[in-house]
């Protein structure tokens, strides 16, 4: 994650420890333990800087058969998906935003209406925080001015 960005998980988050991930190679092994409780529940992101633009990425794992772990995913920005945990083997959501203040806070509310086991339940395997890169302002003005080189150089020949 960038530097100085923390998270907090809702109160109540349950470990579950050696889980066989589906997915193979090192995301698999970072897959093997994961953290749930019963819907809905949060993740806060905090230390970010308001107006600065993050992509949150949130690496997951199917523990079960598809069709059976639908969650509606929203950000305090409104941002929202249906999403099946269990649709592949194994997948990534991706989420750029730029917060208006300090933190960020993403619900998942499980619409399995009616199962009560902890397997419906979103597992929170392993997300990751980053910085989006926005090219310097002179960078962009000198590429703008090789570009126009090139024009120019073009009507020459």
């Amino acid at each position: 994650m960038a530097n100085g960005i923390g998270y907090a998980l809702a109160p109540g988050e349950n470990l579950f420890s050696g889980f066989s991930s589906p997915v193979t190679g090192n995301t698999g092994v970072l897959q093997s333990d994961f953290y749930f409780v019963n819907s809905p529940t949060t993740l806060t992101l905090t230390g970010l800087n308001a107006g600065t633009t993050y992509e949150f990425s949130d690496y997951n794992a199917a523990f079960g058969a598809p069709s059976g772990r639908f969650n509606t995913i929203t950000d305090s920005q409104t941002g929202s998906l249906v999403y099946d945990e269990n649709a592949t083997p194994g997948s990534a959501l991706h989420d750029v935003f730029t917060p208006l203040g300090t933190s960020f806070v993403i619900t998942y509310t499980n619409l399995n209406i009616g199962l009560t086991t902890s397997g419906d339940t979103y597992h929170h395997y392993a997300f990751q925080v980053d910085v989006v890169s926005v090219p310097e302002p002179a960078s962009i003005v000198m590429l703008g001015l090789g570009c126009l080189g090139l024009l120019a150089w073009r009507r020459r020949a």
